[in-house]
């Protein structure tokens, strides 16, 4: 179980350091003025906070699979490793 906490934590602060960075760029390039209103200085938190929502969701998604991927490979792996030397030791 606390593999897969620690798989689960990785792939959300991944998926949140990616949605921040998306979240960045949007303001950065913002050349109609969509996100952020330069003579003003209001800022649209609706639309930011949907970019960082769908990055967030998406790498975190995506990361957590591959992940658990990764982790039940080697568990694999590892478990044929063992079945492998109990038959050349026997």
């Amino acid at each position: 179980m606390r593999v897969w906490m620690a798989v689960f934590g990785a792939a959300c602060l991944l998926g949140g350091t990616i949605g921040v960075m998306a979240v960045h760029a949007a303001i950065n390039h913002n050349p109609q003025e969509e996100f952020v209103n330069l003579r003003t200085g209001a800022v649209n938190y609706t639309g930011l906070s949907e970019i960082f929502l769908s990055w967030f969701v998406v790498v975190t998604l995506a990361a957590s699979l591959a992940l658990a991927l990764m982790v039940c490979a080697v568990r694999g792996l590892r478990a044929l490793y063992r079945a492998l030397r109990t038959q050349v030791s026997s």
